[in-house]
């Protein structure tokens, strides 16, 4: 839990300010559980206010994106798996962002993408998220 609220921390102090007041973060309908208090300490702890949009499952997720790829709504996006975060870059959905906290992540194998694009918050027995 620790080692999400740094790394949007991070994310939301860069991307917040500088597209707006209001940061927007798409998520897949099995994400919801960060919006039982996770949200709201983030908010507080980064005095910005987050708009959280669940999109079904994480296809939905990258099909908005692609959707809103001339007028992107989204400041950022959780839960892409490896095949869709690999079509969003591929589609030039992405922007790519190097967290200043990067060089805390003890296991390197977890930064499988040297441009970050995408960037580990979590991970378990059977995903890297």
């Amino acid at each position: 839990m620790k080692k999400f609220l740094a790394m949007l921390g991070v994310i939301v102090v860069l991307l917040s300010f500088a597209f707006s007041e209001e940061l927007t973060v798409y998520i897949y309908e099995s994400l919801s559980w960060i919006e039982e208090g996770t949200i709201q300490k983030f908010e507080k702890m980064n005095d910005c206010d987050v708009k959280v949009v669940k999109l079904g499952d994480a296809g939905n997720v990258l099909t908005r994106l692609v959707l809103e790829k001339k007028n992107p709504r989204a400041d950022v996006v959780i839960g892409l798996d490896q095949s869709l975060a690999a079509k969003a870059v591929e589609e030039d959905l992405l922007i790519p962002y190097k967290p200043k906290n990067i060089e805390n992540v003890r296991d390197k194998a977890l930064i499988f993408d040297p441009e970050y694009y995408v960037v580990p918050y979590d991970y378990g027995a059977i995903a890297i998220i």
